[in-house]
């Protein structure tokens, strides 16, 4: 078995393929159906995010289970190999490991320490168990990615006035628009992107937020924890015809805000110059909008230079995290490592057992006359012999738990004896 995680991300494909190999929450429990069927894969967990697509696996072979997931990315979501393998990463093992605590302590993400995606990868996990995908050891990796994120939050300062791409968004409309206090703002989506966007308006001293989301009552739910006004959604078009800034993450799998509504919209507008910012994967807004005079269209990858900035402020913390991620990698790795030394010592007593009864068998064949005594006598100096012969090989690997290379030894172990795995 090894760990094996192949996957893409805003550092690593365009935003037209994240869109693409995006999983809406609709569809998700087909796609763990059809990734855990696959040949090879023990256990699987997807996380998609707006600004990655991952399938974090355990593999029977790591070769079988590269093809299997490559297979999975292009059947599911109807992409030629050609077009995904250019921009895939691809870790096992120790990287494996390393990555899971980076993604989720947020040293991974574009907004270098948000805190959000450490609740999407629980969400992922939750989603991955109820679907009978996951098995112990991603369950067990799980649960020490929460402990390395939790000590790196509590050791660090790394998540010290944490922001998100929603904290992202607004300071790119207030880098446009300065004083947001006289703004009409439309917050697209009452999610938890949607909800954090409108906090950081607030926050920035926004003067007008209206929400709108297709299940209308979320957005009266949202809109009343802030004190402001939800919309239905059929009034979209009107709510764009009044706004300055638009905000959408709304999780649909299709835009929502297609061209021909927006050159009607700018009609009513008279041709107002209106800003559209785009946090959604899918995307929400059609490509084509930007081209429409007065509409400034901004998605994910717009948003790098506002977060470059954050990266460079939390540099010196990054690097303590960093260091913290590799000392729990450290420990992960060790606790993995004695779990095949404690199999190793298993297959190898049921070998020479197996071996020494065999033995027996035909010894008793060939002395039928042998008392119970002395059949006693021989079954002790059989068991001694074991025993000794041994003794050495499984003291090595006692030892080897706590040396770095436990695996590599069990594995020299299994080949010399003939074990199987």
């Amino acid at each position: 078995m090894e760990l094996l995680f192949i996957g893409l991300n805003h550092r690593t494909a365009p935003i037209e393929l994240r869109d693409r190999l995006a999983i809406v929450p609709t569809r998700l429990q087909a796609a763990l159906a059809d990734a855990a069927g696959r040949t090879g894969l023990l256990e699987v967990v997807l996380l998609s995010t707006c600004n990655r697509s991952e399938v974090w696996t355990v593999a029977e072979d790591p070769r079988v289970g590269s093809e299997a997931i490559l297979a999975f990315l292009c059947e599911f979501h109807g992409v030629a190999a050609g077009e995904i393998q250019p921009h895939l990463y691809t870790h096992t093992d120790r990287a494996a490991v390393r990555h899971i605590f980076r993604v989720v302590a947020g040293l991974d993400s574009m907004v270098l320490g948000e805190p959000q995606v450490a609740g999407q990868v629980k969400e992922a996990f939750e989603a991955a168990r109820a679907a009978g995908a996951t098995g112990f050891l991603l369950e067990r990796l799980f649960q020490h990615a929460l402990h390395t994120n939790k000590r790196i939050r509590s050791e660090t300062r790394l998540g010290e006035g944490a922001v998100s791409v929603s904290y992202v968004a607004v300071e790119l409309a207030r880098k446009i628009f300065g004083d947001l206090a006289e703004k009409r703002v439309l917050v697209l989506g009452a999610g938890d992107m949607g909800e954090q966007a409108l906090e950081c308006l607030e926050g920035a001293g926004a003067g007008t937020i209206q929400v709108i989301n297709r299940t209308h009552q979320k957005a009266v739910e949202m809109a009343a924890r802030h004190n402001w006004q939800a919309l239905p959604w059929e009034s979209l078009a009107e709510a764009l015809v009044e706004a300055d800034i638009v905000i959408s993450s709304t999780g649909a799998p299709h835009p929502v805000v297609r061209t021909e509504l927006m050159r009607e919209v700018m009609a009513r507008r008279r041709n107002a110059e209106i800003v559209l910012i785009d946090i959604a994967t899918p995307r929400d807004v059609e490509n084509a909008v930007g081209n429409l005079y007065n509409v400034f269209l901004y998605n994910l990858d717009d948003l790098n230079g506002i977060a470059e900035e954050n990266r460079r402020r939390r540099r010196a913390e990054a690097e303590a995290a960093e260091r913290i991620v590799e000392a729990e990698t450290d420990a992960f790795l060790h606790w993995l490592a004695s779990l095949e030394i404690k199999e190793t010592l298993v297959e190898l007593r049921k070998s020479f057992d197996a071996i020494r009864l065999q033995e027996l068998e035909w010894l008793r064949s060939k002395m039928p006359e042998m008392s119970e005594h002395h059949a006693a006598l021989v079954e002790q100096f059989s068991n001694r012999l074991i025993n000794k012969l041994l003794h050495g090989p499984m003291s090595a690997l006692r030892r080897g738990v706590a040396g770095s290379q436990a695996a590599g030894l069990a594995e020299a172990v299994r080949r010399l004896f003939g074990l199987t795995k």
